[in-house]
């Protein structure tokens, strides 16, 4: 089965309490449209639930009262919406969540990339956005360099709240939690990386972690599109830092995505 990212039967702006769904062989998830927010929830990944919150949601500097989606349509492994932020109507966003194939990288089970675009009619502002995920993690591993063995771990830590920047790894973290067999990959992309920071809820182990990526933290001008992007990929435990580091570097090998 291909994937395919089911609207809907009805109009999304007639019925904001239905998700859009990802349904392809290895991974199911659900994703409301109108709270990207909320993330990617209610995961399956070949037929095993995923103990997560939430992963690759849109927090919006201003909050999301103002953010109102306009559009929405899939194409090929992409399904992507557009968002005007109200009142002024001065700034529009666009999210494409892209199905990530399991061929793309040895070891992995599939994934999702997400891709934010904002563009404002403002001469200055500040679209500030944070890319969030949650979920439970026993140990969070962090690649620090691009090597077999540039890994470093990084929770379970006394501190409740650990900031990294660009010059402190390499924006990719690795999850172990509770779901047995199953790993779990967070990478911001290499021209992205800003200030990434892990949030810590309850004690070790299973903790509830926040991962937390911020998004283009200079001024935009007029007419100037800024996209981010992020990628989660689900990984065999049993050999998840060689798969890291192959989906990894595969990343960085692929030329830069065509959105329109």
């Amino acid at each position: 089965m291909d994937s395919t990212w089911r609207l809907p039967a009805v109009s999304t702006r007639l019925a904001p309490i239905l998700p859009a769904q990802l349904v392809s062989n290895e991974l199911t998830a659900d994703l409301n449209l109108h709270r990207p927010q909320d993330g990617l929830r209610r995961w399956l990944v070949s037929g095993t639930a995923f103990p997560a919150k939430s992963l690759l949601g849109v927090l919006f500097e201003q909050g999301q009262q103002g953010v109102v989606l306009t559009d929405c349509y899939t194409r090929g492994d992409d399904l992507i919406a557009t968002y005007h932020h109200e009142p002024d109507d001065a700034v529009s966003s666009q999210i494409y969540w892209r199905w990530l194939r399991s061929s793309l990288a040895p070891g992995s089970l599939g994934g999702v990339e997400i891709i934010v675009s904002v563009q404002t009619e403002l001469l200055h502002s500040e679209p500030h956005l944070t890319l969030a995920s949650h979920v439970a993690a026993e140990e969070i591993w962090m690649l620090m360099n691009n090597e077999e063995n540039g890994f470093q771990q990084v929770f379970p830590t006394p501190q409740s709240e650990t900031l990294f920047d660009q010059n402190h790894g390499l924006g990719a973290f690795l999850i172990r939690g509770p779901a047995r067999g199953l790993s779990y990959l967070q990478i911001i992309h290499p021209s992205d990386l800003h200030k990434s920071r892990l949030r810590q809820q309850g004690e070790a182990p299973a903790s509830d972690v926040q991962i937390l990526h911020e998004l283009f933290p200079d001024p935009l001008e007029k007419g100037v599109i800024r996209r981010g992007r992020a990628r989660g990929w689900f990984l065999e435990r049993a050999a998840d830092f060689a798969s890291a580091i192959a989906c990894y570097r595969q990343w960085l090998a692929e030329p830069p995505p065509l959105t329109t």
